[in-house]
């Protein structure tokens, strides 16, 4: 006979913050080009081609002057020698992005 060993449901800490981040229960401050490809919805191809783009210091002062030459990727942080973005700079950086048209609330009042 031999013996078997009894199979353990403790689970990693790798997965046990993969279930938090997905039911929202904590935030991530960080992640790498992936999710923010899910966040963005920009695929990882077009981030890698912009972060060439990038300012060697992000100033919002330099990062308008490279937009108005076309696309750049948000600011980038190197982890681990991982690429990692952190999700309130990219919000920053959303938030400079340059934007054509209105909406309509904003047609209706003017």
């Amino acid at each position: 006979m031999t013996k078997q060993k009894a199979k353990c449901n403790k689970k990693t800490n790798a997965e046990r913050t993969k279930e938090l981040t997905a039911t929202g229960a904590i935030k991530p401050r960080l992640v790498d080009e992936h999710g923010l490809e899910i966040y963005l919805g920009i695929a990882v191809k077009t981030l890698q081609n912009a972060r060439g783009k990038l300012p060697k210091k992000w100033t919002t002062e330099a990062l308008k002057s490279e937009m108005e030459k076309g696309f750049v990727s948000p600011p980038v942080t190197f982890l681990g020698g991982k690429k990692m973005y952190d999700l309130t700079l990219v919000d920053k950086w959303i938030a400079l992005l340059p934007v054509w048209g209105q909406l309509p609330e904003m047609e209706a009042a003017t």
